[in-house]
């Protein structure tokens, strides 16, 4: 279970870095592959029309 205050941090990061994928790692899970976690950020290119 991700906790939301997580979930909007990683989401916040990957709109800042106009980045569309990133992954959420919790270590404290016995099994490493159960503690990750895949957030897709749907954010649309903005292009700037050249003058």
């Amino acid at each position: 279970m991700v906790d939301a205050a997580f979930k909007a941090q990683i989401l916040t990061y990957l709109k800042l870095s106009r980045k569309s994928l990133g992954f959420l790692i919790n270590f404290h899970v016995p099994l490493l592959k159960h503690g990750i976690k895949r957030f897709v950020n749907h954010h649309q290119e903005i292009k700037t029309p050249l003058p």
